[in-house]
């Protein structure tokens, strides 16, 4: 199962720059894949010496099977990827 469309929240840079705590303002649904695209260029995101994203990332998750309360069961990239480059 799939959906489209858009999820409104809250973002927060979190204690450390590259992190990012998103709040989905009403629960992810169960048994669905999520797509989070980070922009790039002048009016994405740039580091703090400035310099933007040479391209967009996009990280997609799956939400739980059950009824449960949802939870994230897969992601990509990985949580240690270390080969997203900054342009200058």
């Amino acid at each position: 199962m799939r959906r489209t469309g858009r999820s409104r929240g809250t973002i927060q840079i979190g204690a450390r720059p590259w992190i990012v705590l998103f709040t989905p303002e009403q629960p992810l649904l169960h048994r669905n894949q999520f797509t989070l695209t980070v922009r790039s260029g002048v009016r994405g995101v740039r580091g703090e010496t400035g310099r933007v994203l040479p391209e967009d990332v996009r990280v997609t998750f799956s939400s739980a099977a059950r009824k449960a309360a949802p939870r994230v069961v897969a992601s990509f990239p990985s949580t240690d990827s270390r080969r997203l480059r900054l342009g200058r």
